[in-house]
């Protein structure tokens, strides 16, 4: 593949030798903790997930550097109504990593907005399920705070999975 990223096409080669001063920005770093996707003239070729140096031509071919560190995305309070009707004040905390490269720069427009959104929704319907309370001892969002977070986790990885993110 490396040879390929040097002279993908005929016409990123032609190019790049009637204009050899573009190859001074030939060079790109990937850093601990990130993935870079290759695209040649728009089209996918490959992610490169070591840490490294990256020489290229640049006629031609993009690079996008993702950050793949683990991230928290914070769902301040806000005012839902639980299964009764009540209105009930709910925030959290998602913690997620990126995990497909390639979908998650080329499925979403921002990954980072979309993970926020997704959860901000899934939050709303696993509440909207359950009462605050509940006399005869079921299921409530008062005191059954490890079921609540693992259907809030499980269902949102199920939304999440075709974007290329792992909720942890």
């Amino acid at each position: 593949k490396a040879a390929s990223l040097c002279c993908p096409t005929f016409l990123s080669c032609f190019l790049s030798c009637i204009c050899p001063w573009v190859w001074l920005g030939a060079c790109k770093t990937v850093n601990e903790k990130e993935a870079a996707l290759v695209l040649t003239w728009g089209k996918f070729t490959t992610v490169k997930k070591k840490p490294g140096l990256f020489c290229f031509n640049p006629c031609g071919i993009e690079f996008q550097v993702v950050s793949v560190k683990q991230r928290t995305t914070d769902l301040p309070g806000v005012k839902l109504l639980d299964l009764k009707g009540n209105p009930v004040v709910v925030s959290g905390v998602v913690f997620w990593q990126i995990q497909g490269v390639k979908a998650a720069s080329l499925d979403v427009e921002n990954v980072y907005q979309y993970v926020h959104t997704t959860a901000l929704a899934t939050l709303k319907q696993v509440v909207s399920k359950y009462p605050y309370e509940d006399d005869e001892g079921g299921h409530s969002l008062k005191t059954e705070a490890a079921t609540l977070s693992a259907e809030l986790s499980e269902t949102l990885q199920q939304r999440l999975a075709h974007c290329g993110v792992k909720v942890i």
